[in-house]
């Protein structure tokens, strides 16, 4: 599932994200001009104290406070899962039919361009340089050991979401780690994607969009925007939501243009792996 914003009071509507399809800035753009808006991440972390007050309180930010703390002490840290449960956002509950529900897409082919650049290029970069905390994801972490397994490489992999800054042990690791993130190829990250998606519980930022966005075999949203068509029909998604919202893309990363990343390896490798994408919003090459 995508991420999930909804909103309750006029106009209802219901609007679905897709990692790397202009979703930092939609989110962001929603959570400014929808105040009373709801957010639900597909999976979201809560303490499992009681099962009645994990239903209804959220307490990611306890959350990760608490697991700041236990990364300063690794014989503790390796503990920590039994703290949570993961809670998956559906729209299940929610009578869609009282809700508009909106959408942006994007060609597959840049999209994996897109997310290799994040996760393999700026991601390891920044961490390295000190600009985002030393610490490997859940995304990083399935890159690694995908990677690990299809060049029969044995290294160690710091814990998910552990922020090393400051853990003599953990931070050379870390390192270790990003370095070896960063110097895979865009060939060899199609590569390692065959092998994430094969997993019934591939992280979502590779899932395709299709997945993402249909039940039962239905498109769910009414309204699909093609992140390639933005500019054009943005005043057009404004004027459905009732606001007059600035185009802007956040979190968008630097490359040449996606066609010049690929050769016929590569490019089999991701028709087959987003198959459904290409062929449920008529995308191409």
């Amino acid at each position: 599932m995508a991420t999930i914003y909804i909103h309750n009071n006029s106009p209802r509507f219901v609007f679905l994200l897709n990692y790397k399809a202009m979703s930092t800035s939609m989110g962001t753009l929603l959570l400014e001009h929808f105040p009373d808006i709801e957010m639900k991440y597909p999976t979201t972390m809560y303490l499992s104290l009681d099962k009645s007050l994990s239903s209804w309180i959220n307490l990611q930010s306890l959350y990760s406070q608490i697991d700041s703390f236990l990364y300063k002490f690794p014989r503790l840290y390796k503990y920590k899962k039994l703290m949570g449960q993961v809670h998956k956002a559906t729209l299940d509950e929610i009578d869609l039919e009282t809700y508009s529900i909106y959408a942006i897409v994007r060609n597959p082919f840049s999209r994996t361009v897109s997310m290799f650049f994040d996760k393999c290029q700026d991601h390891p970069r920044k961490a390295i340089a000190g600009e985002r905390d030393l610490m490997l994801h859940r995304s990083h972490s399935s890159i690694l050991k995908s990677y690990y397994q299809l060049k029969g490489i044995n290294s160690p992999l710091v814990p998910v979401d552990l922020k090393c800054n400051g853990n003599a042990k953990y931070e050379r690791m870390c390192r270790e780690n990003l370095k070896q993130l960063e110097a895979i190829q865009f060939e060899g990250f199609c590569e390692v994607l065959e092998i994430i998606l094969a997993s019934p519980d591939a992280d979502r930022h590779f899932t395709p969009q299709a997945n993402l966005l249909h039940k039962d075999g239905e498109l769910i949203p009414e309204h699909v925007f093609k992140m390639e068509n933005i500019e054009e029909e943005w005043m057009r998604l404004c004027q459905m939501l009732g606001r007059k919202m600035p185009l802007q893309q956040r979190n968008k990363t630097k490359h040449r243009h996606y066609r010049d990343y690929y050769n016929t390896n590569s490019r089999n490798i991701i028709a087959k792996l987003y198959t459904k994408d290409l062929e449920a919003f008529k995308y191409q090459f």
